[in-house]
Formats: structure tokens, C-alpha cells, sequence
């Protein structure tokens, strides 16, 4: 006699597997280098705070400023990071209230709070 399977228990171990996969996927995607600047540390990235700093310390010095327009700025420092992780940045420090923005021609423009401001002199002042 043949084993009969159940179409769906293997379909059930399939999904399993396949959620395994991800997640080992994921692991191993979250100890890649997102930022690679020059002068510092290659196998740590930037320091933590780092790219919050710079930022703030580039849009204290301009009116506003696009996600794009910061991902040039940030290069032209040195600072080596993807357009997608500077907008996930950079929507983190808006809901953190460092900065606002307002919608102009279907792109967001950043610039500085009071509390960015209070927060870049913070983290200056501690040589992060």
C-alpha cells in the first residue's frame, strides 16, 4: 500500500520551512553594514547618535531640506548610507519631534525643531 499525505499538512510544513528561511534570511541581512563612513571603525558602523548629529548639525545650517537633498550632503561628508536608511532616519527623528516637515510638490522638506536644536547642542557638547 501507498502512504497517503495530507495535501495540507505539507502545505503546512512547507509554510513552516519557508518562515524559518525568512527569519535566517533576516538575521543575516541585520549583521550587514548599513552605514560605512570613512574615519571610523569599519566593523561598527557609525557610533551611535552619529548619524542623528549629522543630520541636525546639516539641516541647523540650512532653511529645509529633502530626504534626497541629505542623502548628497551626507556623502559629500563621507558618510556612506542607503536612500531607504536615511528616510527610515529621518521619519524617526520627525516623530521624535527633532524635526518638521511639510509636503511641497510630493516631497517631504525637513528642517530643524527647537528640540533638534537642543538635542544637536546635547550631543555635541558629549563628543558623541
Amino acid at each position: 500500500m501507498k502512504e497517503r499525505i495530507d495535501v495540507k499538512s505539507r502545505c503546512y510544513l512547507t509554510s513552516n520551512l519557508q518562515i524559518a528561511c525568512n527569519r535566517l534570511n533576516n538575521r543575516k541581512k541585520s549583521r550587514r553594514l548599513i552605514f560605512k563612513p570613512s574615519g571610523f571603525d569599519s566593523l561598527s558602523g557609525l557610533r551611535y547618535n552619529k548619524l542623528k548629529e549629522i543630520v541636525l548639525r546639516i539641516l541647523s545650517e540650512c532653511a529645509e531640506e529633502t530626504s534626497l537633498g541629505l542623502l548628497g550632503r551626507l556623502r559629500g561628508e563621507g558618510v556612506e548610507v542607503s536612500e531607504k536608511a536615511l528616510q527610515m532616519a529621518v521619519l524617526r527623528y520627525y516623530r521624535q519631534g527633532l524635526l518638521s516637515r511639510r509636503r511641497r510638490q510630493g516631497l517631504y522638506r525637513y528642517s530643524i525643531t527647537d528640540k533638534g536644536r537642543r538635542r544637536l547642542e546635547w550631543l555635541m557638547g558629549r563628543g558623541s
